[in-house]
């Protein structure tokens, strides 16, 4: 396993977003590239694998630089978006192949392709020619492939459960994790899929057009997302954004005054901003029996029932609330309510970007 470095790259004019900023995969575990684009996280993976050479800066595995090397040498291994098989070759044939190139692992193909096929739940398909299984099975075959070789650098993961159906994704998620579990390589996973990160991700690194939008554990990015559109669209529900201004009497959310001094002291730092907004999330709120220093007073509109939660549609002053309840909750659509705003959870971004929280 390595260390993944790309420091300061640039790509060649063509399809391809720049990187223009240093990026680093941790030595083993999954990390997750999560793009907005296709492109984003496979330009990322083109220049891991020396498939596209940087015209600008450099790749490095464990501080080694590997810009010139090729595909072979720095001993990396890829998954696609769709299952690539050799559609005439049984399913063990396919999960040995990797195995009879490679000096030193010829020996051990046949007992490592049914090991992988236990991990693959393919036990009862190793003699079965892999064109004829169903696209999810063909995926986890090119997945077994790319996990073969035990002592890979590392493992790229290019948008691998693109062909496989919702039902099925949770169970192929499953494999791909115990499959890094079980080898020695760092793996390299693009997604666009906020779930696929969200599940299997160590780290999360955040891109849009070549550039780091956040960067970190799975949990930093749904309690604290870094732009207000990744509060608006990593979480379900939605994170609240509530339009804010900071008064000589302290802050204030339509005619609400809120006693949040950490968010007060936070805006007066970025003073001169275009706008300020208030984000919490919906399961941090909490609908309450009295007023308090935190609370805004809210009109329900309507409830939503999410199997063992609901989610409460409220608004004041023309602003929008979701708060998560539990089922046993009363709610009347058309009362009103008092909904709580911890002070812990309270987010504050000024134009569109983090600044508290």
């Amino acid at each position: 396993m390595v260390r993944i470095e790309l420091v300061g790259v640039h790509l060649p004019p063509g399809p391809h977003p720049q990187l223009a900023e240093r990026l680093v995969f941790d030595r083993g575990g999954i990390n997750v590239v999560l793009g907005a684009s296709a492109s984003d996280g496979a330009s990322c993976l083109d220049v891991i694998a020396g498939r596209v050479r940087p015209s600008r800066g450099r790749v490095l595995f464990d501080d080694c630089d590997v810009t010139r090397d090729g595909p072979v040498r720095r001993n990396v291994a890829r998954a696609f978006a769709e299952p690539v098989v050799y559609p005439t070759l049984s399913v063990r044939a396919n999960l040995e192949l990797p195995l009879r190139r490679r000096r030193g692992w010829r020996q051990e193909a046949s007992t490592r392709a049914s090991d992988l096929a236990d991990i693959l739940g393919l036990q009862g398909a190793l003699a079965t020619r892999a064109g004829t299984l169903p696209a999810a099975e063909r995926q986890l075959v090119a997945l077994g492939r790319a996990f073969a070789c035990a002592d890979a650098a590392a493992i790229l993961l290019d948008d691998p459960l693109a062909a496989v159906a919702l039902p099925e994704r949770p169970a192929a998620r499953a494999a791909i994790v115990a499959l890094a579990a079980e080898v020695r390589a760092s793996v390299v996973w693009a997604t666009g899929d906020v779930d696929d990160a969200l599940t299997v991700a160590e780290r999360v690194t955040v891109l849009a057009q070549g550039r780091v939008v956040q960067d970190g554990p799975p949990d930093d990015l749904l309690s604290a997302p870094a732009t207000i559109e990744l509060a608006a669209g990593i979480i379900d529900p939605p994170m609240n954004l509530l339009a804010c201004a900071v008064q000589a009497d302290g802050l204030r959310v339509g005619a609400a005054r809120l006693d949040l001094p950490a968010i007060v002291a936070a805006a007066r730092r970025v003073e001169g901003a275009g706008s300020l907004q208030l984000g919490v999330r919906a399961d941090d709120l909490r609908i309450v029996a009295a007023p308090r220093a935190t609370t805004l007073v809210a009109q329900l509109h309507a409830v939503e029932h999410r199997g063992a939660f609901r989610v409460a549609s409220l608004r004041t002053d023309h602003l929008g609330l979701r708060v998560v309840c539990e089922v046993t909750q009363q709610l009347v659509p058309g009362y009103r309510y008092h909904v709580e705003i911890p002070a812990e959870a309270a987010r504050l971004y000024a134009d569109g970007v983090l600044v508290h929280g």
